[in-house]
């Protein structure tokens, strides 16, 4: 039989009908000449057909062997990741509404974890602790020689010695490789959120009194996320995490018969855990948008309220370069955009500034945003009686924060330190003026009609200790030279004031429950400035002042009972109670020595940059080393100016 691959081509179909010679060849010269499609003989298109299917199958069975073993091996690798993905995820309720389509998460490196100790200046607690071990009476002072109080400083200057801690810094956490379907697994089922929702709708709302978000942008986000049209954004999944989380909580201090304790529990974890993923991503952190400005200004809040000081500040500082970059700080920005849009914006950017601003003072560092690149309105107090207390009560702290960032920018910043004594006063005396009217407007603030009136109380019920700690600072910025005798008799009073009502605020707060205990511990420990501890016991050692030491007993007392509440408050503690114990010490050798407080007192001091001298009677106590542990050590050092 001839093979097919021999028989000659018939001539095209369009030279058989003009009845020409064709070249057999597709196509032919002349259907080319004529500039019209040459079409095949269609015996000779089905003796192709006919070949083609004749070709033996098995002579491509190597390549389909190798593609089935290759799809064989990508269905197991899917399998096993699958597999793996379910074991890390909580199982969750199958009434939850995934999107067909999602956003993909980039996975990143886990960013340098901070260091406090670096990040504090001078206005910060740590340096005033500093301050006070490192002034060169103690040399001459009866009483710092025994061993008791050796054992104190040596294990002060340990403590110093010591940059970091488990209650400094935030956990290490990796930005994992997840996709924004595990953050979407993790969300309650949509009939729980329904119920949570409506549970919430009530103006004495937690989450509403607390954070710059409304119920009704809470309701589209979730219609956003649980019925999808377009891709679920990252920002979009932790924002709602977030968001649920507040309210479960608010449910979990004020609970409701309709949930049990088991199922808010449950759910809570996890919007938690969606959020601490959420604001490791690097989308929340680089992209500029308002739902990652709410989202890391809700986290920055949370780190605040457990007392983590370096998490805040770096979250808070995300924030505001968030703000100035979308212009959220310039009027004419927000006042085109439709106006819940506009109002929304303006709360929004306000307690990022509030959080911006407090951490200032508290680490003796600028804030992000400055007030010179600021001219946006602020939001607009509402007319509901039950809420107008709250809205005031942010808008003056709002302000309180902003008195506090100019005493680090106008005493304590570097550059600060070139203003001469007549231009320090000056500054001493505008500041106390402005915190002075300050603090008359605050209790002037009519509270009685504020929704969750007992929660507003807790809130705002330390007031009077940061009053009078922030004062002690404001005044012992004074004079920045190195002598004991810089406390003025201002400075004193505020400090014991500080003190007697550190002690008095505490009674209130040890009976109620031990979250409110803890907020009050955070506040008081972690953000007032603890100056009024140092300026006292400076004033004791020097005077030998009973009184003074039982101020310093009374205040101990408190932090010991209230640091075990939360982590952060503990090494505020230490440092207090070495700071005691010395106190101590010099009170009691005195009174054995009949009165005796000194041996030879020079009150002409060296700068706090020299080394010990001859008559310091701890040779081994290495106090440059000790000022090694802190940025700036030489702030108390006199400048010309």
């Amino acid at each position: 039989m001839v093979s097919t691959t021999n028989i000659v081509p018939r001539a095209c179909r369009n030279c058989r009908i003009r009845k020409i010679r064709c070249s057999r060849e597709i196509p032919c010269t002349n259907c080319i000449t004529s500039k019209i499609t040459c079409q095949e003989s269609t015996k000779d298109v089905t003796r192709r057909s006919t070949h083609a299917r004749s070709v033996p199958e098995n002579r491509d069975q190597d390549s389909i062997e190798s593609l089935r073993k290759r799809v064989t091996a990508l269905e197991q690798q899917l399998s096993n990741l699958s597999s793996g993905l379910e074991s890390q995820v909580p199982e969750a309720a199958t009434s939850t509404v995934l999107s067909p389509t999602v956003a993909q998460l980039t996975p990143q490196h886990s960013p340098c974890h901070i260091d406090l100790a670096s990040l504090e200046g001078d206005s910060s607690f740590r340096k005033q602790t500093l301050l006070a071990t490192d002034i060169t009476e103690f040399g001459s002072l009866a009483g710092i020689g025994s061993p008791q109080v050796v054992d104190k400083i040596s294990g002060l200057r340990k403590l110093l010695e010591r940059k970091t801690s488990e209650g400094d810094t935030p956990q290490c956490r990796e930005w994992k490789p997840s996709t924004s379907i595990t953050l979407q697994r993790n969300l309650p089922p949509a009939d729980f959120v329904i119920r949570l929702l409506r549970a919430a709708q009530g103006s004495d709302c937690l989450l509403t009194l607390y954070f710059p978000i409304d119920m009704k942008k809470v309701e589209d986000l979730c219609r956003r996320v649980y019925f999808p049209v377009q891709a679920v954004t990252v920002g979009e999944l932790t924002l709602l995490s977030a968001l649920l989380a507040v309210i479960l909580c608010s449910l979990e201090s004020f609970p409701q018969p309709e949930f049990s304790e088991e199922e808010v529990a449950k759910y809570q974890a996890l919007c938690k855990e969606n959020q601490l993923t959420g604001i490791e991503t690097y989308e929340i952190n680089m992209v500029p948008a308002f739902e990652h400005c709410l989202v890391l200004c809700m986290a920055a809040q949370k780190a605040q309220t457990e007392g983590d000081i370096a998490l805040q500040w770096r979250l808070s500082s995300t924030a505001a370069r968030h703000c100035l970059v979308l212009g959220y700080h310039r009027e004419h920005v927000v006042a085109a955009m439709p106006p819940d849009e506009a109002d929304r914006v303006r709360r929004l950017f306000w307690s990022i500034y509030f959080s911006d601003k407090s951490t200032v003072l508290t680490l003796g560092r600028t804030s992000t945003i400055q007030d010179l690149d600021v001219d946006i309105a602020p939001y607009a107090i509402t007319s509901d009686p039950g809420r107008e207390p709250w809205d005031t009560a942010m808008w003056m702290f709002i302000d309180y924060a902003r008195i506090q960032a100019s005493i680090y920018e106008k005493l304590y910043s570097p550059a600060s330190r070139r203003r001469s004594a007549a231009d320090r006063q000056l500054i001493v005396d505008e500041i106390t003026k402005y915190l002075s009217n300050w603090h008359e407007s605050w209790f002037q603030l009519d509270t009685s009609k504020a929704y969750n009136k007992r929660l507003f109380d807790n809130t705002f019920g330390p007031v009077d200790v940061s009053y009078y700690s922030t004062l002690t600072l404001i005044h012992h910025a004074l004079d920045l030279s190195t002598s004991i005798r810089i406390i003025s008799d201002p400075c004193l009073e505020a400090a014991k004031q500080g003190l007697q009502s550190h002690v008095s605020v505490h009674a209130k707060y040890s009976l109620l429950d031990a979250q409110s205990l803890a907020f009050f511990a955070v506040w008081v420990h972690v953000y007032c400035p603890l100056t009024p501890f140092v300026v006292l016991f400076l004033h004791c050692i020097t005077n030998s002042d009973t009184s003074d030491l039982d101020l310093l007993k009374g205040s101990l007392d408190v932090m010991e009972q209230t640091s075990s509440l939360a982590k952060s408050c503990e090494r505020p503690y230490e440092f207090c109670k070495y700071l005691y114990s010395i106190a101590e010490a010099h009170i009691s050798t005195c009174t054995e020595n009949g009165g005796d407080t000194t041996d030879k007192v020079d009150f002409d001091l060296a700068s706090l940059q020299h080394p010990p001298t001859e008559n310091w009677p701890f040779s081994d106590l290495n106090l440059q080393l000790i000022s090694s542990a802190f940025p700036s050590s030489d702030w108390w050092a006199p400048h010309a100016s």
